[in-house]
């Protein structure tokens, strides 16, 4: 197996859980990072945290169009997703300036991962294999 094919079986959830790992270093993760105010004098904030949350939203679709894929590195995907998601939750539960609702939403954001995938990789396969009654 190619080492590029391997490269991208890796689940993309790595680059925001990264980015909150290096922004927990920095400092704290709640940070605004630029505000600006609406025409209706609302005041719009972005911190640290949701611009990861937004990469991480991104990063999902780019999975999700990835569990489309018939090929045998899917599987890897899928296992590999399945461990990032419990390496998550590890996180979550355990350690120091993971306990946040920010991360908490990237949690779930990788569960969506691990069950879009499998189950668009189970309709994909229905299709292909022509399955009598599949829908």
């Amino acid at each position: 197996m190619k080492l590029s094919t391997m490269l991208l079986s890796i689940p993309l959830i790595v680059v925001p859980l990264a980015l909150y790992a290096m922004a927990l270093s920095f400092g704290a993760i709640d940070d605004g990072l630029l505000s600006w105010t609406t025409p209706a004098g609302d005041v719009t904030s972005i911190r640290r945290s949701d611009c990861i949350i937004l990469i991480a939203i991104f990063c999902l679709i780019i999975e999700v169009v990835k569990a489309t894929s018939m090929k045998a590195i899917a599987m890897v995907d899928h296992l590999l997703s399945v461990a990032a998601l419990l390496v998550m939750a590890l996180f979550y539960f355990n350690l120091s300036g993971f306990g946040s609702a920010s991360f908490l939403t990237l949690v779930f954001l990788q569960a969506f991962d691990v069950v879009a995938g499998v189950w668009v990789s189970i309709r994909v396969a229905r299709r292909d294999f022509s399955i009598p009654g599949a829908l």
